[in-house]
């Protein structure tokens, strides 16, 4: 796939429609170049949206919403894509992104996107997941794919060669895609985790099955079932159970559960005739009861009547009592009201009275107030007549010295402005001169910089070579400090070996002395066996008869085998610890030699590289010395370069400040005639605004504006003093009216009013006498009987009479009914029932809980053997399936490499024989990427490196080390050369026509100019064939290495790209 022609329109920072065209280049490699953020980078996001819909980034997503210009309003970004899959076969896709919009109203709307693709043969593919499909087939990459061959991106390689292995391996993951190795890990672990999971379920759930299993004592086998429960109930956990204890366990309980039916069906049966039996003798008890209780009755009631008799004659005496009270309060109703009558009609009478005599005197009132009322309008209507006047001119005045104190602010402002015009006017003609005097001085300074950074090559060549020593420098030294540090462990390694050789032959000499004299009495401790069993039959000829048993020596009475089997432990841990250390002494030395020898070959090309810098040096120098030379250069050609480039960085600035100087002069000139002219005009405008005020001040009625507020308010407050005078006296007159008008209603009222009040209380006189001849009681007697008794004590007689008469009735009932239910029977013997009924019901519960133990341990039993029982061949199918997904998941995951470290290991060994084809021409033959080795891993820890750690190996020392030891320009130059092998290894792994173009975004500024020149020769040589490169970068020097350039420039308007002529 080899890109043609690209246009983008509202595509991120690119407002306007903007096409590159890729065939412009002559050569196979080409400069994108530009300011930071002028838009270099949209151009390879413009591609991979075309190609997926998608900007390039893989950590922030962008898809539509993202990329719209936010130039431009309610555009829809576009780019549309020409590319060549095979030798004339083109392409076109046209690819529409998801924006926002405005609607009729004005308010923000979302659009979806579209894509279209045009094969060679004019036909169109319409649907957007059919042309991701085609488009995905004719690349033949998916996206992070074509990320990792299309582009080399900032950082990206570099932070794969210094991140954590975890982290690498994750990269890994997606460029080689070994994902489905660990998936088939991870499948397996939880497989076998899920499995052993269950297992321990089962085995936790027997365990539970255990403790609640429940038995009575006489059970048949109960030794055995104790047994085996006890066990499985016991286990310190799930995995301590056995599989046999769990078998058993299920073989026992259907004959468990049968034994307690059976004992549960006899149980019931015995219940059921303690139950009947237990019903007689309560229902026997409980007839006795109810017998003995009539009798109780029975004496009850004739005591109540021969009470009820006794208190007979108080009783009549309260009913006669409470008919007097009731009459008396009867009497006493009928008085309250003749006595609220009779002083309504009073009051009627007293108040006609008192208002005849109150309204001539009101009547008087009502007619001054009158009076008053109409002077106070009077005064009040002259007041406002004289303020509107007054208010009106006073006005008139107020205005016209507003508009002077405006007039006076304009003339003020006006004055300012001009002073400001004059001065600005001023001092843009001494810009001018300051401008043509400036530009006098940057031409004589263009000249002296010129001069200077003639000698800026000569020196950042020199700066190259000496960094090469620097670096021949810090291996050396490296390898002398390794040395010396070998050499005192060489000499350690020495001693404590010969403390071992020392301490090992002490060993062997003690466990020989030893050891002989033990086999050497043998006889002596076989002896020792016969004299305790003379019937012992002997081991070496086998007879049982001992004439002359041996005799085993005092000072070997001691030996014992497990003496000398302990003197042979410790005496092959002496030789083993005496081996280790000698191999370690061996070592050390070869070791300490190899780095003598790298010392003195490092030492030696130092002397060589210093003699081309030093003429005065001939070589011989030592480390020291050769490191002063070193020092002192750099610190003066790091001077120097520093003070040079910062010359050729000013001499930019000053040719591109002179380039600016006329447009510059233009401008001042311009501006100091503009600025002349505004002068002159806000002159005329402040004479103008003196004229407008001093025509204000003619014929005004007051002198300033306070007196004419004065006046203002003098005339107001007497307007309001009048007015408030005449409301007080309205007011009052209102008073008045309404004073004489309610005593003229209430006068008529009265009148209207006494007939009837009269005629009321001599109907309720009337009506009091007629209930005092009815009840048959004197004024005097009706009236005492209410001082001395309270209404309620009628009441309390009444209900008192009630009670007894209900008491009565009461036990009269009781007494008939008792003796009814007695007639002809003795008392029964209750407690003898109670015992009889007591003892039937202790027999039963004794029946009733056993009953239920045996139904609560069946119903326990049966829900065990339900859940225990059934799943034996499932049980034993799951720990096969369980011990076989275990097995394999070991041998997936390795003890030192799993299967997806070992595959990825095997790709990143295939990508750096690719990589370090290109490593090793840009470092000069001296580095290389290695894959970590044994030594290495076993220093770093096999499990935390994964085995995909990457070194740097030099080829001058012949010893790997880590790259982050690498410098700033060997580290992009090791990025690269990664970045370019995974290319190739993914490339080799697609049978699709893989891309032809390679963007590579900065990382060429941390390089010298050497290592620089390296680079783009190799990028040249790579593009020599197909491919073509695109290095995206804002270096200066790249511009002169490479001759085809796309210059990006940002402006106002956007983002813009031209191909450099």
């Amino acid at each position: 796939m080899k890109p043609l022609r690209m246009t983008m329109e509202a595509f991120g920072s690119y407002a306007s429609p903007k096409t590159i065209d890729f065939t412009v280049p002559k050569q196979n490699i080409f400069l994108i170049t530009g300011e930071t953020g002028s838009g270099k980078s949209m151009i390879f996001d413009a591609l991979v949206f075309a190609l997926y819909g998608e900007a390039s980034s893989e950590q922030y997503k962008k898809s539509g919403f993202e990329l719209q210009s936010q130039l431009l309003d309610n555009k829809q970004p576009i780019v549309t894509l020409e590319f060549e899959h095979a030798p004339g076969e083109v392409y076109t896709v046209i690819r529409k992104g998801r924006y926002v919009r405005n609607d009729k109203k004005g308010m923000p709307k979302k659009e979806t996107g579209s894509v279209e693709l045009i094969d060679p043969d004019g036909v169109s593919y319409p649907d957007q997941k059919e042309v991701d499909r085609k488009i995905a087939e004719l690349v033949g990459l998916d996206k992070s794919q074509f990320m990792q061959v299309a582009m080399i991106a900032q950082g990206e390689f570099v932070q794969l060669l210094r991140t954590k292995s975890d982290e690498r391996k994750e990269t890994f993951r997606k460029l080689f895609g070994t994902k489905i190795y660990l998936d088939m890990t991870d499948e397996l672990k939880s497989r076998f985790t899920s499995k052993n999971a269950r297992i321990r379920e089962i085995k936790s759930g027997f365990m539970t099955h255990a403790s609640a299993l429940r038995y009575p004592d006489d059970i048949t086998d109960k030794e055995r079932i104790d047994e085996i429960a006890g066990r499985i109930r016991s286990a310190a956990s799930a995995d301590k159970v056995t599989d046999t204890d769990l078998e058993r366990f299920a073989s026992f309980m259907e004959p468990l559960c049968s034994e307690l039916e059976e004992k549960f069906a006899s149980a019931a049966e015995e219940m059921k005739k303690l139950s009947a039996l237990r019903d007689a003798k309560r229902d026997a008890y409980k007839n006795a009861e109810a017998l003995i209780k009539s009798f109780d009755s029975l004496d009850k009631a004739r005591e109540q009547l021969a009470a009820c008799e006794a208190e007979k004659e108080s009783i009549e005496k309260f009913k006669s009592l409470a008919a007097d009270i009731t009459a008396a309060y009867e009497i006493n109703s009928a008085y309250m009201l003749y006595a609220q009558s009779a002083k309504a009609a009073a009051d009627v009478r007293n108040g006609l009275k008192k208002c005849g005599e109150d309204l001539p005197i009101l009547t008087a009132g009502c007619e001054a107030a009158a009076s008053a009322e109409s002077s106070a309008k009077q005064s009040a209507d002259r007041a406002a007549v004289e303020a509107a006047r007054i208010t009106e001119q006073a006005d008139a005045a107020l205005r016209i010295f507003k508009k002077l104190e405006e007039a006076g602010k304009e003339v003020s402002f006006r004055h300012g402005l001009l002073k400001k015009a004059e001065t600005a006017a001023a001092d843009a003609e001494k810009d001018c001169a300051d401008h043509a005097e400036h530009i006098k001085e940057l031409r004589a300074k263009e000249k002296e910089l010129e001069k200077n950074v003639t000698e800026l090559p000569r020196y950042e060549k020199n700066d190259s070579d000496l960094a090469s020593a620097e670096t021949v420098l810090a291996e050396t030294r490296a390898a002398g400090r390794e040395a010396a540090r070998l050499e005192k462990e060489a000499s350690d390694a020495g001693v404590k070996y010969e403390a071992a050789e020392k301490k090992c032959a002490k060993a062997e000499a003690e466990y020989t002395a030893r050891h002989d004299a033990f086999i050497h009495n043998q006889a002596g401790f076989i002896a020792l066996e016969f004299l305790k069993d003379s019937t012992m039959p002997c081991p070496v000829c086998g007879s049982t008869e001992h004439p002359k048993i041996a005799v085993l020596p005092e000072d070997a009475a001691d030996l014992k085998k497990e003496d000398i089997d302990r003197l042979e432990a410790e005496m092959k841990a002496c030789q083993a610890e005496k081996t280790r250390l000698s191999n370690e002494k061996n070592a050390k030395d070869a070791e300490l030699a190899l780095r003598r020898e790298q010392f003195s070959a490092g030492l030696e090309k130092l002397n060589t590289l210093l003699s081309k810098l030093f003429r005065s040096v001939e070589g011989g120098l030592s480390l020291k010395d050769a490191e002063k030379k070193i020092t002192d250069m750099r610190s003066l050609l790091d001077a120097k370069l520093t003070a040079l480039r910062g010359d050729s960085q000013q001499l930019e600035a000053v040719r591109k400040e002179l380039s600016d100087a006329d447009e510059k002069g233009r401008k001042l000139d311009e501006k100091s005639r503009r600025l002349t002219a505004a002068a002159a005009s806000a002159k005329t405008d402040y004479e103008k605004a003196c004229s407008t005020r001093d025509a204000l001040g003619q014929g005004l009625a007051y002198s300033t504006a306070e007196e004419a507020s004065s006046a203002k308010d003098k005339v107001s407050a007497v307007q309001k003093e009048t007015a408030e005078a005449h409301v007080l006296a309205l007011s009052a007159l209102e008073k008045a009216r309404t004073a004489k008008d309610n005593c003229s209603a209430l006068i008529n009222k009265y009148t209207a009013e006494l007939p009837e009040k009269e005629a009321a209380e001599n109907e309720k006189l009337s009506a009091y006498n007629a209930v005092m001849t009815e009840k048959g009681l004197t004024e005097e007697k009706w009236q005492s009987i209410t001082s001395q008794h309270e209404r309620s004590e009628a009441e309390k007689l009444t209900a008192a009479v009630s009670e007894f008469s209900s008491r009565l009735s009461r036990a009269q009932t009781a007494a008939e009914i008792a003796e009814a239910q007695t007639e002809g029977k003795t008392r029964p013997d209750a407690e003898k029932l109670k015992a009889e009924y007591d003892e039937a019901e202790r027999s039963l519960a004794a029946v009733t809980g056993r009953h239920g133990a045996l139904s609560s341990m069946l119903s326990a039993d049966r829900i065990i053997m339900e859940a225990v029982v059934p799943g034996t061949e499932e049980r034993k199918e799951l720990i096969r399936s369980c011990r076989a997904a275990e097995k394999l998941y070991a041998r997936l995951k390795g003890s030192k490499l799993d299967i997806e470290t070992y595959v990825q290991r095997w790709h990143l060994e295939q990508t750096l024989v690719s990589a370090n084809k290109r490593f090793l021409e840009m470092t000069g033959n001296e580095l290389e990427l290695h894959i970590a080795d044994e030594d290495y891993l076993e220093y770093a820890d096999k499990r935390s490196a994964h085995g995909l750690q990457i070194m740097a190996y030099s080829t001058f020392t012949g010893k790997q080390r880590e790259v982050s030891t690498l410098s700033g320009g060997e580290t992009f130059m090791a990025a690269l050369s990664l970045a370019l092998g995974i290319g190739d290894r993914i490339s080799s792994r697609s049978a699709a026509s893989l891309p032809n173009i390679l963007f590579i975004d900065e990382g060429f500024g941390s390089l010298s100019a050497h290592a620089r020149t390296q680079a783009v020769n190799i990028l040249k040589r790579l593009a020599g064939g197909k491919k073509l490169i695109g290095l995206i970068s804002h270096v200066t020097e790249l511009q002169k290495s490479i001759d085809d350039k796309l210059i990006v420039t940002r402006t106002e308007r956007g983002s813009d790209a031209v191909w450099s002529e």
